[in-house]
């Protein structure tokens, strides 16, 4: 009565087993990416309300595998953000383009970008921040 017993439970463990190794082994043999990022924060100093400015994060894949960006999101509607739909190879430079419009704008302001990518499940942070000064909305202190 054992041994039909023990011969079941052997077949179900050996059954159970994966076929083939963890998918994080595959992606390894495949290389991973890395997203890596030249300068994390852009200043555009004082500037005046209204006016529209752009400035281009340069970014590379130092990793091994193809680096995918999935999208880009921003805290404003007041940016517009132009990016690399294609893959990018290892060592591979791009950017990523930030267009700010500062219309309605005054005082220190700091806008938060986030860069989904396949290198991380967190997002990478880019930040711009510039001083704006506006006729219209004076703050006084």
């Amino acid at each position: 009565m054992r041994l039909p017993f023990l011969l079941i439970l052997i077949l179900a463990v050996v059954a159970c087993q994966p076929a083939s190794k963890p998918a994080k082994n595959e992606a390894a043999a495949k290389g991973e990416p890395k997203f890596g990022i030249q300068k994390e924060i852009h200043n555009f100093g004082t500037i005046q309300a209204g006016e529209l400015l752009s400035f281009s994060f340069q970014f590379s894949n130092e990793g091994t595998g193809e680096l995918i960006i999935d999208s880009i999101t921003a805290d404003c509607g007041c940016i517009e953000i132009n990016f690399p739909k294609q893959a990018i190879t290892a060592g591979e430079h791009q950017y990523i383009e930030v267009l700010f419009n500062s219309a309605g704008e005054v005082g220190n302001v700091l806008k938060q970008i986030r860069v989904y990518t396949n290198a991380d499940k967190t997002a990478q942070e880019l930040l711009i921040t510039a001083t704006v000064e506006n006729d219209l909305l004076n703050i006084y202190n």
